[in-house]
């Protein structure tokens, strides 16, 4: 779906239009569902939202502005310290191993040691050796949350698609569920709350089914295709 479809299928499905159902609204519950369902797919599936960045090492700076929102953690964090070779870092915690921040005590406590840690969204970069500035030398790989939706009109790409070479499309295997999510809180969040149907009893069973499904699927390889959209009623 592109958003404009989850916006007119969650109206189809609520009996509504764009003036008892806004915009703004549906995209409040679309962005806070997509972060939940993202969550729930990385659990069974490590890297699915996998990227790779990249920074330049700026010689003796240990501390790296990042800015990313990262869905289950850095995954690795690889840098060529001496100018060449690339090393792998291992997590670092100042503070539980009492270590000074000062240049010379970081560099007497890490000899031999590559290490890094993650402060206020910065990398640092722990070792006995002087940083070399290099291009590109700081790698970091990690998953991320999808990126959200910023209106239903304006996008004409389907929602799988990844919208840059650094953020991650949302799977086209859960658009429904997505929408189906929607048309639940818009229900459940009435002065007297509207029965679910069936189908929307089942989302819970049907959105794990749905991620076990992903399993055998290349995200970097995901061809989208128009299809006609399953709610599952028929079953």
């Amino acid at each position: 779906m592109t958003p404009a479809e989850l916006a007119a299928y969650v109206r189809k499905k609520t009996g509504t239009n764009a003036t008892t159902l806004v915009d703004a609204d549906i995209l409040i519950y679309a962005n806070v569902h997509m972060d939940d369902i993202a969550k729930e797919i990385a659990k069974t599936h490590r890297g699915f939202f996998g990227r790779e960045f990249t920074y330049n090492l700026v010689g003796d700076q240990r501390a790296y502005d990042t800015e990313l929102t990262t869905l289950n953690g850095i995954r690795s964090v690889e840098a060529k310290i001496d100018g060449t070779n690339w090393k792998v870092l291992t997590p670092a915690d100042l503070v539980s191993l009492e270590q000074p921040s000062d240049e010379t005590s970081i560099k007497a406590k890490f000899s031999g040691q590559y290490r890094y840690e993650i402060w206020q969204k910065k990398i640092y970069i722990y070792c006995g050796e002087a940083i070399i500035a290099v291009t590109s030398g700081l790698k970091v790989r990690c998953d991320i949350y999808p990126k959200h939706l910023s209106g239903l009109s304006e996008a004409t790409d389907d929602m799988s698609k990844d919208p840059t070479a650094t953020d991650r499309g949302f799977p086209r295997a859960v658009h429904e569920l997505l929408a189906r999510r929607i048309v639940i809180d818009w229900k459940e969040s009435k002065d007297k709350p509207i029965p679910l149907t069936q189908t929307e009893q089942k989302y819970e069973y049907d959105l794990a089914k749905a991620i076990a499904a992903l399993r055998d699927s290349n995200q970097d390889e995901e061809i989208v295709v128009a299809t006609p959209y399953n709610d599952g009623s028929q079953y």
